[in-house]
């Protein structure tokens, strides 16, 4: 690889950075798939490159993680887009490539969110491209959650303005998929939130769950303990559906059905 001798030939005015080879690629398309940043560094800054004719969103969506991270410098592309490969082979290449819609493939967002990666994650929101619907922000904030990543999620509800109440996704809003995805430290970031709101829950039911799942780390222990606090207060200062006096629909009480290990 003459990364020099390819640094002089893209800066020579003459050179049409946007035509292409028998198997339709161009020099960016090329760099990306060989992974050279440097190439690709001085390609995308270059007023002659075509974002259209070097399929500069097609390349940013598909490339390594390491290599959109220098792809999106430029401000030319839409990092919402969202694509899937079709087969089609001419001359033993595969050509062609459909635009798809929000909610068929994930988009870049949404896949740096199920990689954890915080730093790919920034670079996306921060984009003047950036849109929340088209990039399906909602799927990225549902993500975090299942992932536990505390980080992210904080990173991502705060682009809603931190608004816990009213996302849903099948049928589920924020806290309950973080109750059934055992996700203990977002529940307490989401009790600390002033706007915090349980509509539609049977909060006794999630009471009960939160100190009769299964506990084996230490930490869970504690979170499930401070997860029982919070939907106690919480409904206290609402409802008051939960009675610490009074028998569960299988007999016991509230305090014979908590397991040994939470009691210590």
């Amino acid at each position: 690889r003459h990364i020099k001798l390819c640094e002089l030939l893209i800066e020579y005015p003459k050179t049409d950075l946007n035509i292409k080879n028998f198997s339709d690629k161009t020099a960016l398309t090329i760099a990306v798939d060989n992974n050279l940043d440097s190439v690709i560094d001085i390609l995308i800054v270059n007023d002659k490159l075509d974002p259209e004719e070097n399929n500069l969103n097609y390349a940013f969506y598909y490339s390594s993680p390491s290599i959109c991270k220098h792809i999106i410098a430029s401000k030319k592309i839409d990092v919402n887009t969202v694509f899937q490969y079709k087969q089609n082979k001419q001359n033993g290449y595969n050509r062609n490539y459909y635009l798809k819609e929000v909610g068929t493939n994930d988009t870049k967002l949404v896949q740096a969110t199920s990689a954890n990666d915080l730093e790919l994650v920034d670079l996306i929101i921060n984009h003047p491209s950036f849109d929340q619907d088209k990039s399906d922000l909602k799927r990225a904030i549902f993500t975090s959650i299942s992932s536990n990543n505390i980080e992210m999620f904080r990173k991502l509800i705060k682009i809603t303005n931190n608004d816990i109440n009213t996302y849903e996704r099948n049928g589920q809003n924020i806290f309950s998929y973080a109750l059934e995805m055992k996700s203990n430290e977002i529940l307490l970031d989401i009790f600390k939130n002033p706007s915090f709101e349980l509509k539609g829950r049977d909060i006794l039911t999630d009471f009960i769950q939160s100190f009769t799942q299964n506990i084996s780390v230490n930490f869970q222990l504690k979170a499930s303990i401070e997860i029982m606090k919070g939907l106690y207060n919480y409904d206290q200062n609402h409802d008051h559906l939960i009675n610490l006096n009074s028998l569960l629909k299988n007999g016991k009480t509230f305090f014979t059905s908590i397991p040994m290990n939470l009691g210590n």
